[in-house]
């Protein structure tokens, strides 16, 4: 078990670093560390900040093994939804206290704070979904991130919740005849509509 924490540590770093790296944005900040006073609190993952425009992304980061049995599908989900009641504590936190964020974060009460849970293969199942956090792949995020360049932009695709896949739009239910020996079965899969982001 300790073995594991300690990779699971070095993933997050990574992930870290590979977000910093990816973002082609020019003068943004970062931040991750604890609040300081604040034991009962998760830790910033990672806060995106752009002074620029006033706005701060801040993330709780997730990262899984794949591929997946069923067993670890819902344990998975399980683990999103743990990523999202991190952020709505986080949340919580900052409308009783902006103004311990704004000195852990350098910034003003003209800010506007945004949470999200960032998961580099995974978001969980629909009934997971949180209506207020939003739940998204990294590399949809900074893709939609780089190609809008603006935080604007995305921090107002975040909450119309354009992110989310629509069917007929962005993919299609199609019929998918399997065979194992003698039984047969008409299955259904996914396929994509879309080219862009999504994929």
């Amino acid at each position: 078990r300790h073995i594991y924490l300690e990779l699971v540590q070095e993933k997050e770093d990574w992930l870290r670093r590979k977000i910093k790296e990816t973002i082609t944005i020019p003068n943004i900040r970062y931040f991750n560390g604890k609040i300081p006073g604040k034991k009962s609190l998760p830790d910033i993952d990672l806060a995106i900040i752009s002074d620029e425009e006033k706005i701060v992304f801040v993330t709780e980061l997730k990262w899984f093994i794949s591929p997946s049995e069923p067993r670890e599908v819902i344990e998975k989900s399980i683990e999103i939804q743990t990523g999202i009641s991190q952020s709505s504590l986080l949340e919580q936190e900052y409308l009783n206290n902006p103004a311990l964020f704004s000195r852990l974060l350098n910034i003003d009460d003209t800010y506007t704070l945004t949470f999200l849970v960032l998961s580099t293969n995974y978001i969980g199942q629909g009934v997971y979904q949180c209506p207020n956090i939003p739940v998204l792949k990294v590399e949809h995020f900074i893709r939609k991130l780089n190609t809008e360049n603006s935080f604007s932009s995305i921090l107002n695709w975040l909450i119309i919740r354009d992110y989310l896949p629509i069917e007929g739009k962005d993919y299609k239910i199609v019929q998918v005849p399997s065979q194992i020996a003698d039984w047969k079965v008409l299955w259904y899969g996914l396929q994509a509509i879309r080219s862009d982001e999504f994929l």
